[in-house]
């Protein structure tokens, strides 16, 4: 069960693992690392952050265990994972609507790059298909200087006025660029990079690895370029310099040659750089253990679970229908369901753990109740809740006189 702790809990911990790739991609660079080691550094990186909800479900899931139930009648009871949070009624909480902050700030970012990518689409339909030499590209007056777009294919586009101006060394090398960024499948990288910089917007890190992110490609890019055509740094800078003077694609899912890194890119191709292949290993190694404690912390199955014994007497219009009692883990949930003579159905899920007790800061157990009325294939929903003494007696009591309905559960919760 995941509940809002739980949640906040996670998004810090996520927090905690981009400031680690951060700090260790800092590092790569103060040692002169290479820039395939960084690119690829930075790329798993992405894909830690991004794998790490599948983590936390994982865990949560391996960790569930049935819940045994005791009662002295023939009640029917089942045990089951809680699958809601609740939100105790008259009581504001904070951290439920700090996190629909978050989601709302978080679905903002994503619409934009939503909007941003329908809109470089549409902005490239009448581009057309063109062969020069022995290099298929598309071809439009529409955008500025030539970029890789597409994110399961990727395209790469020249505009028509540099096709007509540009000789034939020029065209390769820029090609030679944006063609390894579509084997790359670059595009697709910056996007997913752009979704962990949604999640934690908040982060000053976020930003500052995406932009780390964005000039390695690029650098990338630049060094297979170098490499392949031979051009010489001067002559490739040169390039560089005459594409600054084109304005920029101002896309966000477009790798272009002409970003805005072009000083420090042409610093780091005269720079000399080390290939360090294991020592990009040893950070991948720290980066996935760092998550993967993060991540264990934030399910809580590295903690030890208070555990309580829950005495429980349940009353349906003042008629006393049910007593159980349950050895339970905190923030796991037990059911009751209860079928009356009338074919009514009242279906209890409760969950219990620590919590201060209001206005006396003692330590108090509070129970969290989901109940559901069935009548007449109708569902009627309350969510009461209550802090309590450790073993003394406390009642959840919810009416409904429109439908004839008294619930009343006497509870005694003890820590074992």
């Amino acid at each position: 069960m995941i509940t809002n702790p739980m949640l906040l809990t996670f998004i810090f911990s996520i927090a905690l693992i981009n400031i680690a790739i951060y700090c260790l991609g800092t590092l790569l660079e103060h040692l002169k690392v290479h820039t395939v080691q960084k690119t690829s550094f930075y790329k798993f990186g992405i894909l830690i952050q991004l794998l790490s909800p599948v983590l936390l479900l994982s865990l949560l899931f391996f960790s569930w265990k049935p819940i045994e139930i005791t009662i002295n009648n023939d009640t029917p009871l089942i045990g089951t994972p809680n699958k809601s949070n609740y939100l105790t009624p008259n009581e504001f909480d904070w951290m439920q609507f700090f996190l629909f902050l978050y989601s709302a700030a978080v679905s903002v970012q994503i619409i934009i790059l939503f909007l941003s990518y329908i809109r470089t689409k549409l902005s490239l339909r009448n581009a057309k298909p063109l062969k020069r030499g022995l290099h298929l590209i598309w071809a439009d007056n529409n955008f500025h200087g030539p970029f890789c777009f597409g994110l399961i294919r990727p395209k790469i586009y020249f505009p028509n006025l540099i096709l007509d101006n540009w000789s034939d060394e020029y065209f390769e090398i820029a090609h030679t660029h944006e063609s390894h960024h579509a084997k790359n499948h670059d595009p697709l990288w910056k996007l997913l990079s752009l979704i962990v910089r949604s999640l934690l917007f908040f982060l000053p890190t976020a930003h500052l690895i995406h932009r780390k992110f964005q000039f390695e490609i690029e650098n990338f890019c630049d060094f297979k370029t170098l490499e392949e055509t031979k051009c010489g740094v001067k002559k490739y800078g040169n390039l560089l310099l005459d594409l600054a003077q084109i304005p920029h694609n101002n896309s966000l899912l477009t790798t272009s040659i002409n970003d805005t890194t072009l000083k420090r890119r042409i610093i780091e191709m005269k720079s000399r750089k080390i290939h360090r292949p294991i020592l990009r290993t040893i950070m991948c190694t720290l980066c996935f253990s760092i998550a993967s404690i993060a991540i264990a912390s934030a399910s809580g199955i590295t903690k030890k679970k208070e555990q309580y014994d829950i005495s429980a007497e349940i009353f349906i219009n003042n008629e006393k229908v049910a007593k159980t009692r349950v050895g339970a883990i905190q923030h796991r949930a037990s059911s009751v369901v209860i079928t009356t003579e009338n074919g009514e159905k009242i279906e209890t899920e409760f969950i219990a753990y620590d919590q201060t007790i209001p206005d006396s800061n003692k330590d108090g157990i509070r129970i969290d109740v989901d109940l559901r009325y069935i009548k007449s294939n109708k569902i009627y929903r309350y969510n009461p809740s209550i802090v309590t003494h450790p073993n003394k007696e406390a009642t959840i009591e919810v009416g409904d006189t429109p439908n004839n309905f008294l619930y009343k559960m006497k509870v005694v919760v003890s820590r074992i």
